[in-house]
């Protein structure tokens, strides 16, 4: 029979608590609970019509098929912080894949640009004793035992296995999922789940031969899942952004989404402004001068775009060249959790914000504004202004 939550009221004390109640439909169980006496902080009360507020129907999700991540571990992981994450939960040794990736924009006053990210297992169950070295500490493991702490490097070479091409027609060559042409004679490595699906069913159909085992498998090689993060502009000044960026502007837009965003994640960057990952880099490193330590740890993020786009080694060092260059840097360079922001030198006040959007209506060939118009501009700039500022807080740096 189905459960409802029937949410109600204390006359005594004013506060709301929830009854299940089973019933055939919902009207049945508003009435089942009428009538009936109730004990809710030491005061005992008949329940009457008006002291019950709704009625739900209790959804009961059933239990994932996988171990959920520790509440701990997810206290721990940056990726998550500030992250809409799936109402089943995450599977136990969840990390991203690669960066988040534009999805849609809700425009209204704000625009709020939805990214999402794509999340796998990391955990794998070891298939045999093991001893190994892994920067600078030693791990020992046993047949059996289940590990989600190491990094996906560590992880897809413990899972590794090399097979050899058995078959693979010069016409119609064996492609892999990567989209790479295989030959007759030829040895490759796979390690992950997808890959190795893959080829376990060609060593099935004969074109593919298993030479190694591996150390270990992933413990839900089938699991996927993703995470969203969203991030509010002013939709008058991300307009102003695109135009900029229509008419070549690239430097220029790339900054003035910064300013008026007051702080934005670098790889969010070029997806709202349709740019090049490359080109939106070489346009922050003009702009921004970090320091020689900053630099060590953005060659990582660099290395990770890079092969986004299969970027040369001369365009990487084309960019470092950039951010050491001398100049009047105008953005600043930050880490946030596990984020790359770009945020100007000199934040925007709020009245600059408003005469920039006068500025723009103005353009647009907007009636003088009156008075009240005026003061109600006004109070939306310090509103997005606070806004920003409260992300800065319980986002950004929490």
């Amino acid at each position: 029979m189905p459960v409802y939550a029937v949410r109600l009221y204390s006359p005594f004390t004013l506060k709301t608590f929830v009854l299940r109640v089973e019933a055939p439909t919902a009207e049945l169980a508003r009435k089942k609970i009428i009538g009936k006496t109730i004990t809710q902080d030491g005061y005992e009360f008949d329940v009457e019509d008006h002291y019950i507020i709704s009625v739900a129907p209790v959804k009961f999700f059933p239990p994932p098929p996988y171990e959920l991540m520790p509440e701990e571990k997810v206290k721990e992981a940056d990726w998550i912080k500030g992250a809409i994450v799936p109402e089943e939960g995450l599977a136990r040794g969840s990390e991203p894949v690669g960066p988040p990736k534009l999805e849609t924009d809700v425009p209204n006053l704000y625009t709020t640009v939805f990214f999402s990210r794509e999340v796998k297992s990391k955990a794998i169950r070891f298939l045999e004793d093991t001893k190994f070295r892994f920067m600078g500490r030693d791990y020992e493991y046993r047949r059996g035992d289940v590990e989600d702490a190491l990094p996906w490097s560590k992880a897809r070479e413990l899972c590794a296995i090399k097979f050899r091409v058995l078959k693979s027609p010069p016409l119609t060559p064996l492609i892999d999922p990567k989209g790479r042409s295989l030959k007759e004679g030829e040895e490759i490595v796979y390690s992950d789940p997808e890959e190795l699906t893959w080829a376990k069913l060609q060593v099935a159909k004969g074109n593919l031969q298993q030479i190694t085992e591996p150390v270990a498998e992933w413990l839900y090689p089938e699991y996927k899942t993703k995470v969203k993060y969203k991030i509010d502009i002013y939709t008058k000044f991300l307009q102003q952004a695109k135009a900029l960026r229509k008419t070549d502007k690239i430097k220029e837009a790339i900054l003035y989404l910064i300013e008026h965003t007051q702080g934005i994640p670098l790889d969010y960057i070029p997806q709202i402004l349709g740019l090049g990952y490359w080109t939106c880099w070489r346009a922050v490193a003009e702009l921004a001068r970090p320091a020689e330590v900053m630099i060590k740890r953005l060659m990582e993020q660099l290395d990770e775009a890079a092969s986004l786009e299969k970027w040369t080694k001369g365009q990487e060092e084309e960019i470092v060249i950039q951010f050491k260059a001398p100049k009047e840097p105008k953005i600043g360079l930050g880490y946030w959790h596990d984020r790359l922001i770009c945020y100007p030198l000199k934040p925007k006040s709020w009245r600059e914000l408003l005469d920039e959007l006068k500025r723009i209506l103005t353009l647009e060939q907007y009636p003088t504004l009156t008075r009240e118009e005026e003061e109600e501009l006004a109070k939306q700039m310090k509103e997005y202004v606070e806004k920003k500022a409260r992300e800065r807080l319980t986002y950004w740096i929490r």
